[in-house]
C-alpha cells in the first residue's frame, strides 16, 4: 500500500511542481494555502507573497499598527509607505504611516507637515520639548506647534524672548534697530547702525557722526528721513542742499549767478523746479545790462518791479534799482489778434498803445532800444493810453526779433 502512494507522487507531472503552486515537493510554502486540488496565497497572513502588494496581518512585526495595507493589493502612498524585508527565508512586509504628510497616524506622536527637527515635532514625527512647546495634535489631523513666547527661551521661530515685551522685543520678534544677544535677551538700540529704532531721533549710520549723537539731532544740525532706514544730518542754514524755513530755495553751496543765491534766494531770470535745480529763463539776465529781449536789468537785486527782466507795469527801473510810479488801474486781459502788433517810436522812452495794421512798415529794431540820460534809463508804461493787448503784444515782438537775431 505504501509502495502504490509514493510512485503516484513520482509520477505527478513536473510542470506542476512550482513554486507558485504553493508546494513544492510536498512542501507549503510560506504564505499559501492549499486544499486537494490547488493553492492560493493569503491576505492577512504577514508574510508577503508574489501576488501581494502589502500584507500586515498576523505577527508581522514590521508593520505599524496604522499601516494602511487592508486588502494586500495597494496602499494610498501619499499617506503610508511600504518596503519589504527578507528574514530567515521569508519576505515581510514594511508599512508604516507617512511622517511629515500632515496627517497623524496612530504609530505618531505628531504630524506637523514636515521632517524637520527644532519646530516641536521631529522627524519622526515625535514630539520634542513640550515644555517650551504648545502642540494642537488632532487625531487625523495636522499638527500645529507653536513657541511659548513669554517665557524667557527663545526656540523655534522666535528671535528673541525677554519673559515679556520690551521696546526691543515685542511678541518675540526682534524690533528694527535693536540687537539681541544669542539667548535672545539684552536687546538694544544700536546707534550709528543706519537703522533707526523706536528711541532714536536720528541714525546717519556714522558711530562717530557730528549731527547725530547717540541717536539726538545735534545742535545746529538737522536731520531728515527720521523714520526711514537712514537719516541724513546736516548743518542748518543756507547751502546744506534742503530748503528751510525762510529759504526759496537751496542747491547745496552759497554761491552767487547760479540761480539760487548765497542766501538761498532765486535769482533773477532764473526758475527752481527743485531746490537744487534752478534753470536761466533769459539770456544774459541779471548782468545790470539791458539786452533783449530784457526790459529792465538790475543785476542780481530782486525788486517787484523788474521780475525775470521784465519790466513791471507802474514801474521805472535803472541798472541799480526800481521804484513805483503809479498805481495800475483795473483792466481785464484779452488775447492780441493778428493786427496787435504795436509799433514803438524811435527814441521813444515810452510805449505806444498805437496798433498798425498788417501792411505797416516793419518795426526798426533801434526802436527798441532805451534811451540813454545822464540820470538812468528807463521804461515807463503810461497805463492810461496802453492796452493790455498792446503790452502783450510788445513783448511777443521783442521776443521774435531777439529769435531772428
Amino acid at each position: 500500500m505504501f509502495a502504490v502512494m509514493e510512485l503516484f507522487i513520482i509520477q505527478k507531472p513536473a510542470t506542476l511542481l512550482t513554486r507558485s503552486d504553493g508546494c513544492i515537493n510536498c512542501v507549503l510554502t510560506p504564505g499559501w494555502k492549499c486544499d486537494k486540488k490547488s493553492c492560493s496565497t493569503v491576505c492577512g497572513d504577514g508574510i508577503l507573497t508574489d501576488d501581494e502588494f502589502c500584507d500586515c496581518g498576523g505577527n508581522n512585526p514590521f508593520c505599524s499598527e496604522d499601516n494602511g495595507c487592508t486588502d494586500c493589493k495597494s496602499i494610498d502612498t501619499s499617506k503610508y509607505e511600504c518596503r519589504n524585508i527578507f528574514m530567515s527565508g521569508i519576505m515581510y512586509s514594511v508599512c508604516q504611516s507617512l511622517c511629515g504628510n500632515g496627517i497623524k497616524a496612530a504609530n505618531e506622536e505628531c504630524d506637523d507637515g514636515n521632517i524637520i527637527d527644532g519646530d516641536g515635532c521631529s522627524s519622526s514625527c515625535k514630539l520634542e520639548d513640550k515644555i517650551h512647546y504648545n502642540c494642537d495634535i488632532p487625531d487625523g489631523g495636522l499638527t500645529v506647534c507653536t513657541p511659548i513666547c513669554g517665557d524667557g527661551y527663545r526656540i523655534g521661530t522666535e528671535t528673541c524672548d525677554e519673559g515679556k515685551n520690551t521696546p526691543g522685543c515685542i511678541d518675540c520678534v526682534v524690533q528694527y534697530g535693536y540687537l539681541c544677544d544669542r539667548s535672545g535677551h539684552n536687546c538694544e538700540c544700536v546707534h550709528g547702525d543706519g537703522l533707526i529704532c523706536k528711541e532714536e531721533e536720528c541714525d546717519d549710520g556714522n558711530p562717530n557722526s557730528k549731527g547725530c549723537i547717540e541717536g539726538k539731532v545735534a545742535d545746529g544740525y538737522e536731520c531728515f528721513n527720521k523714520t526711514g532706514p537712514s537719516s541724513r544730518c546736516i548743518p542748518l542754514g543756507c547751502g546744506n542742499g534742503y530748503v528751510n524755513s525762510g529759504e526759496e530755495c537751496d542747491d547745496g553751496n552759497t554761491v552767487d549767478g547760479d540761480g539760487c543765491s548765497s542766501d538761498c534766494r532765486v535769482e533773477p531770470g532764473f526758475r527752481c523746479a527743485n531746490p537744487d535745480d534752478c534753470t536761466l529763463l533769459v539770456k544774459n539776465c541779471g548782468d545790470g545790462v539791458i539786452q533783449l529781449p530784457e526790459t529792465c536789468d538790475i543785476g542780481l537785486t530782486y525788486s517787484p518791479g523788474c521780475i525775470d527782466c521784465v519790466l513791471s507795469l507802474c514801474w521805472e527801473c535803472d541798472s541799480k534799482s526800481c521804484q513805483k510810479v503809479c498805481i495800475p488801474k483795473e483792466s481785464s486781459f484779452s488775447e492780441p489778434d493778428d493786427s496787435s502788433f504795436a509799433s514803438i517810436p524811435a527814441g521813444s522812452t515810452s510805449y505806444s498803445s498805437t496798433v498798425p495794421s498788417k501792411t505797416s512798415n516793419p518795426v526798426d529794431d533801434s526802436s527798441l532800444k532805451p534811451k540813454e540820460s545822464s540820470s538812468k534809463t528807463t521804461y515807463s508804461i503810461n497805463s492810461s493810453s496802453i492796452s493790455s493787448s498792446s503790452f502783450i503784444s510788445l513783448l511777443i515782438l521783442a521776443l521774435a526779433i531777439f529769435n531772428m537775431n
